[in-house]
């Protein structure tokens, strides 16, 4: 269907097959969404609707992500924008009139979605949970739980103002002060793919070592790295911005290419975002969440192979239809799980993979992509990433 769609447009297939899996994917996905606009329509349920359309985070640009977020910079797993500024819409017949068709340009994060929703069921966004839990934890001088950090943003969007003017932490290495942007340390994917991406350029490039290879790649929560810090860095197509950091006005600079780190006139900014970093990381929440467990993954196969909640479920799933054939598999899969929960030979394993997995990474990558044409130049390619 996507091939069809693309031919009548006068458009050229797409040549790379992730690309072509995931667009038509998002075909699938665009059908079902107006299948269900459609339904609550037949219903008479649109008008009292509000539909919230958003994404957690920009396009995975790593093989076989196949995601684009051009023209920003850089994906899922680094602080660009292109990682961080994501596409979002509401719809529905709750829209005001004097509303639709309107372009909202103030910060939004999607923690704040959780203060709007509560904001419009006039419910309070509290967690009292919490604050009784420290009346517990506060003489016992533990740590603390933090209140909900979400801000009710419908007011803001009916008006058309900016919510957040304050520092909004992105993560432990950027914040955004609107409409400046500081960014620090180690970023993967620092580039700007094109429009045509990837493509059979992307192909051939990262069967060479070129990249762009997974980042956060794990076995047993552990990190596996393809080589030495240089070769991975090159392979994830990793920037250091140092500890001082990289500086953007992102209003007039969504892109990302003037880095105004050494700008004289920016050097009030700089000092304010980087105290306000320091500051913020010093407040952020990392409770001790335990260990992997086995009983997540057994959880997992009786839940028709979808993670899920593992701890006290007892009548908390519905039973899964399963064959005799499934359950046989099922059976043994449980089994593998129980052989390789031994905390000795998941260190074996490891150090095993981490071993070969320089040996392996070139067959491998040619088994995670393909282009439907012939290998073609880079330079010819309106898609081809660049770096800096």
């Amino acid at each position: 269907q996507m091939d069809s769609i693309l031919s009548k447009s006068g458009a050229n297939p797409i040549d790379d097959k992730n690309r072509r899996l995931y667009s038509a994917m998002t075909l699938y996905m665009d059908e079902a969404v107006g299948k269900l606009v459609r339904a609550l329509k037949a219903k008479a349920m649109w008008s009292d609707t509000l539909f919230i359309f958003l994404s957690d985070n920009g396009g995975a640009i790593y093989e076989p992500g196949s995601g684009n977020n051009f023209p920003l910079r850089g994906g899922k797993y680094a602080d660009w924008e292109g990682g961080v500024r994501t596409n979002a819409f509401i719809s529905g017949g709750f829209v005001p009139q004097t509303r639709r068709g309107t372009t909202f340009s103030g910060v939004v994060s999607i923690a704040d979605w959780y203060g709007t929703l509560c904001e419009l069921a006039g419910v309070d966004m509290v967690d009292h949970v919490a604050e009784r839990a420290n009346k517990w934890l506060r003489p016992r001088g533990l740590p603390l739980l933090h209140p909900v950090e979400s801000v009710p943003q419908w007011g803001f969007i009916l008006n058309g103002t900016n919510g957040r003017p304050e520092a909004l932490h992105l993560s432990e290495k950027a914040v955004l002060r609107w409409p400046y942007k500081l960014v620090t340390g180690k970023q993967p994917y620092t580039v700007w793919t094109g429009p045509l991406y990837p493509n059979c350029s992307t192909v051939s490039d990262f069967v060479e070592d070129e990249g762009p290879w997974f980042v956060d790649l794990k076995l047993f929560d552990r990190k596996l790295v393809m080589g030495r810090e240089k070769l991975q860095d090159r392979m994830t197509w990793t920037q250091d911005c140092g500890t001082g950091g990289c500086l953007y006005n992102v209003a007039n600079d969504p892109e990302e290419r003037s880095n105004l780190v050494d700008d004289p006139g920016h050097v009030r900014v700089l000092v304010e975002l980087q105290k306000g970093l320091q500051r913020l990381n010093g407040h952020t929440f990392q409770p001790y969440r335990g260990m992997p467990v086995i009983e997540a993954c057994e959880a997992g196969v009786d839940n028709g192979g979808f993670y899920g909640p593992f701890a006290d479920i007892e009548g908390w799933y519905s039973p899964v239809p399963t064959s005799p054939g499934q359950k046989a598999k099922d059976a043994k899969l449980k089994q593998l799980f129980r052989m390789v929960s031994s905390q000795a030979l998941q260190k074996t394993m490891f150090t095993a993979v981490q071993t070969l997995l320089p040996l392996v990474r070139r067959p491998w990558a040619r088994t995670l992509d393909g282009c439907s044409t012939n290998k073609i130049n880079s330079s010819d390619v309106p898609g081809a990433a660049t770096f800096i």
